[in-house]
């Protein structure tokens, strides 16, 4: 629900820029169209054409003002900010409102004085003012469409740099965290070799245990009448379905031919009454949950075979990692077994038995997985040097460190996702991730938890990593997105030159007679009329046969 309020959000604040950005580009033209005028009137003073009418100038000078007042008001509305490149310009600097009222009025005085050819002097400083700054209108009207704006794209650059040095700290905190880490695990295999084998021996027997059970279940699944029967209808419904599909287009088909869509119809809906028919009959057998847990079986015995690989090898990391992923499954089918309903009794109850024999060896796993980590954690202390102590303590101190800058980036995204809602709340979220992650380092680190402390300083070195592909991804998206928005034309404001594409039309409408030609002065190539009258040849569906006959008729005259 949020996401979508948060797409609306957008959208909105898009289309209300969109909007007044249109009616900046209307006024815009309006200016050009009132400067233009007025250099006709001062041409015509110069050369004697017309006599001066003080009031008419005036009159054209206060809608220039109020034009001009017009537009900086609607510029000063929108919601994101204009391009760095357009407020810094020196044509917006010339915009400067008291600047070019006192042109104006500057060229009111010298027109009363008779002064035409100062005046127009003044009058084409102050156009080629306004042609510069419309200029930078077409460029910002044709980059509207850019999800962030260029002064939020400079802070979102000047955080890559910083994320940057971020990532190369973390990652020389983890190389170096791995060294110590590497040297205490080759003095532990030393000193605990026999306790650790003959802990992974005890576990090997657990997995066993299991690995009979579950092969016990798939044994009695696969011979279960029930079992057998409910497999056999489930590969009918899976045929008769691919029927039905078939079937409904062919019957759609038809439909628009009006050939055979009665049989077609009849023979739809006699596949699916047998669908119907065996979906009962599956029901009836009260297999439903148990098929499911079938069907799953493979992929968890295959899980508790590599348990039972690494057990042998003695790999404790990658045990404990896939154990941590597989013992929450037989939870989960423990549960959905509990709740299926009409459960057929010698079924479900073997099932579930066996589901809580196998959590009971999983929680044995489970305790002895915990013991052997605390017995090598416990010997951390005496393996680890007093030289390799410090270190530790060193790099617990860089991590609260790096968490004080991701927790200030964490703010500074905030903060510029609320000025801009188009940023993604993902930005500020990884660094929160990443914050939370560095605390976990910086406090396992302390405690010479070597290899625990190594996994949270990947999450979090995975987290910066992530910020660091989105605003890759953002910047390149903007970057492309500005190219696609460059103008191609240069806009001639108030010299009558035609605009450039997505202008929204001429500044002056050319006024030169245009003929349109005549029924008789255009006739279809013939080789155009030659494939019309193929087409007509074809069969044309009933009751729309004059309507296609008259279309064809008008396209050939």
């Amino acid at each position: 629900m949020i996401t979508h309020l948060e797409r609306d959000v957008l959208y909105l604040i898009k289309i209300t820029n969109r909007q007044k950005m249109d009616q900046v580009m209307d006024l815009e033209n309006e200016l050009s169209e009132l400067t233009e005028s007025l250099q006709e009137e001062f041409e015509n003073l110069k050369n004697k054409n017309s006599p001066l009418n003080s009031d008419q100038l005036k009159s054209k000078l206060n809608q220039i003002q109020q034009t001009l007042k017009q537009l900086l008001d609607k510029l000063s509305q929108q919601n994101q900010s204009l391009p760095d490149e357009f407020l810094n310009s020196k044509s917006y600097q010339s915009m400067n409102l008291k600047e070019m009222m006192s042109s104006i009025e500057k060229i009111q005085e010298l027109a009363n004085k008779g002064k035409i050819d100062e005046a127009m002097e003044q009058l084409k400083k102050m156009a080629e003012d306004l042609r510069n700054f419309a200029e930078q209108l077409n460029q910002t009207n044709s980059s509207m469409e850019e999800m962030v704006d260029t002064q939020m794209m400079e802070q979102l650059n000047e955080s890559m740099r910083e994320l940057e040095g971020l990532e190369k700290k973390q990652s020389k905190i983890i190389n170096e965290t791995s060294e110590i880490n590497q040297k205490l695990r080759q003095q532990q295999s030393k000193q605990s070799e026999s306790l650790v084998k003959k802990f992974f021996e005890e576990l090997k027997k657990d997995v066993e245990s299991i690995q009979a059970i579950l092969n016990d279940d798939k044994n009695f699944l696969n011979e279960h009448k029930a079992m057998k029967k409910t497999s056999k209808l489930l590969e009918k419904e899976s045929t008769l379905n691919q029927e039905i599909q078939s079937l409904g287009q062919k019957a759609i088909d038809s439909s628009l031919k009006e050939k055979n869509l009665a049989e077609n119809f009849t023979e739809l809906n006699d596949r699916r009454r047998q669908r119907t028919k065996i979906l009962n009959e599956i029901n009836s057998l009260r297999t439903q949950g148990v098929q499911e847990f079938k069907e799953k079986l493979p992929e968890l015995q295959k899980k508790y075979d590599t348990l039972k690989e690494l057990a042998e090898i003695n790999d404790l990391n990658d045990f404990n990692l896939l154990f941590k992923n597989t013992y929450p499954e037989i939870f989960s089918w423990q549960g959905n077994l509990r709740t299926s309903r009409n459960l057929l009794e010698d079924i479900g109850g073997k099932m579930s038995a066996d589901l809580r024999q196998i959590t009971r060896l999983n929680g044995e796993i489970s305790k002895k997985l915990g013991t052997l980590k605390r017995s090598i954690e416990a010997s951390n202390e005496s393996l680890l040097s007093d030289e390799e102590k410090n270190r530790l303590k060193k790099m617990a101190q860089q991590e609260k460190n790096i968490r004080g800058k991701t927790d200030g980036m964490r703010k500074q995204f905030k903060e510029m996702n609320q000025r801009n809602p188009m940023l993604p709340p993902a930005l500020s979220q990884n660094m929160q991730m990443a914050g939370k992650n560095l605390k976990q380092a910086e406090s396992r680190l302390n405690q010479n938890q070597v290899q625990r402390s190594i996994e949270s300083e990947n999450k979090a070195m995975k987290s910066i990593q992530k910020t660091q592909k989105m605003l890759k991804d953002m910047k390149k998206s903007g970057s492309q997105m500005s190219r696609k928005g460059k103008p191609q034309n240069r806009l001639r404001l108030g010299t009558g030159s035609r605009r450039g594409p997505g202008r929204g039309g001429a500044i002056r409408m050319q006024k030169e007679k245009v003929l349109l030609p005549s029924e008789d002065q255009y006739k279809v190539p013939s080789e155009f009329r030659e494939e019309i009258l193929d087409a007509m040849k074809k069969e044309t569906p009933k009751n729309y046969e004059q309507l296609v006959n008259e279309y064809y008729r008008e396209l050939v005259q």
